[in-house]
């Protein structure tokens, strides 16, 4: 068996054998779909009143072994928790999370999808937090995974994507502190899927001076809305030896940080 069908059996079974469900705190309006799998307090407005928000992750189930992920947020409202975002669905602006679609002629559901509420912190200023998900997919190869920064729009009522970081294949994320550590296999622009340039590599991802900055630049960095993005630095060259590649430390994050407003 060759490493994508090994990723993708083992994805599938991961989902399929979870199966203890997380109470949740408070009543949400309507509930998450299926089972509620991991849950977030997040104050996504900051710390005034309704600056609270909930955010779920649960799956509901396809068929006897496969599940569709969903990520749904919920803001406080006088009279309770109300859904004001979902993924996936059909006012999906975000497109967090995929769709999963049924193959003909069987019982898979392709892409396999992985979702993981990573945690929240003040990534952006004080006071008000922003919430991180990495969602993995995967179809006929290795997929990809991408980091999400979201944060609360309260005069619109809406969700906003501050930041996204995607790697080919996998990205893990960390927060540590105001600031992300990510860590995945690094492809140059020439490199395969199936060999990384380098198999382990690791950046920083932090929020200053109202930019986003990515350091060393191994992952794609993206931003939305009214935030620009930068990267920090080159991309060190590369040599045959990992270890070889930093001839300096990386720089811890809160060495990347500036005064938060």
């Amino acid at each position: 068996m060759n490493g994508t069908r090994a990723f993708s059996l083992f994805c599938t079974l991961f989902i399929a054998s979870a199966s203890v469900a997380v109470a949740l705190s408070v009543p949400l309006n309507p509930p998450p779909p299926g089972m509620v799998d991991h849950t977030i307090t997040a104050y996504l407005a900051g710390e005034a009143m309704n600056g609270r928000y909930e955010i779920v992750a649960s799956r509901l189930r396809l068929n006897n072994s496969q599940w569709q992920p969903y990520v749904t947020i919920y803001a406080q409202r006088a009279t309770g928790f109300g859904e004001i975002y979902q993924s996936p669905s059909k006012n999906d602006a975000l497109a967090l999370v995929p769709r999963r679609e049924a193959v003909p002629g069987g019982s898979l559901y392709l892409p396999t999808v992985d979702v993981h509420l990573i945690g929240k912190a003040e990534f952006m200023a004080s006071g008000r937090q922003e919430a991180a998900v990495l969602v993995h997919q995967a179809g006929a190869d290795c997929g990809s995974t991408a980091l999400s920064i979201l944060r609360a729009d309260p005069v619109h009522g809406t969700i906003r994507l501050a930041a996204q970081v995607s790697n080919p294949c996998d990205l893990s994320a960390k927060i540590q502190g105001h600031t992300i550590v990510l860590s995945g296999p690094y492809y140059n622009a020439t490199a395969a899927l199936c060999c990384p340039t380098q198999a382990q590599a690791r950046a920083i991802l932090a929020y200053g001076a109202g930019r986003w900055t990515l350091h060393p630049a191994y992952f794609k960095l993206g931003v939305r809305g009214m935030a620009r993005a930068r990267v920090i630095g080159p991309i060190p060259k590369m040599t045959p030896s990992p270890a070889s590649i930093f001839k300096s430390p990386l720089p811890s994050p809160g060495a990347l940080q500036t005064p938060r407003p």
